[in-house]
């Protein structure tokens, strides 16, 4: 019987449950003190401005002006942050001239 209950889903499921509550617990208590200290330091729950990060080369370029008007038409007020992986003057020239409030950045790569 105590074999039978050992093996059983339910049992299995429930001692599943029961193991991850410290890890719910600790999720809760970040998301809690996180939410804390925005409070603290912003007088906000949470930052509004949101910084996006992407990187292309002139072979993504139109996937990139894609993104681009996405973000225009769905966070108007974030920062976009594109760093340059290999695309052609022309390109990086358009950028320049058609989204003024783009931050363009070369990526430097180093060698060891």
């Amino acid at each position: 019987m105590i074999s039978k209950l050992k093996n059983s889903d339910k049992v299995k499921r429930l001692s599943n449950i029961l193991g991850n509550i410290p890890k719910y617990t600790y999720d809760y208590l970040l998301i809690f003190f996180g939410i804390f200290i925005n409070i603290a330091k912003y007088r906000k729950s949470y930052i509004e401005q949101l910084n996006i990060v992407t990187g292309t080369d002139s072979l993504f370029y139109s996937s990139l002006l894609q993104l681009i008007e996405n973000i225009k038409k769905y966070e108007k007020d974030s920062n976009l942050i594109v760093y340059d992986l290999g695309l052609n003057n022309d390109q990086l020239d358009e950028l320049r001239s058609k989204h003024k409030k783009l931050q363009i950045k070369k990526f430097k790569v180093r060698n060891k």
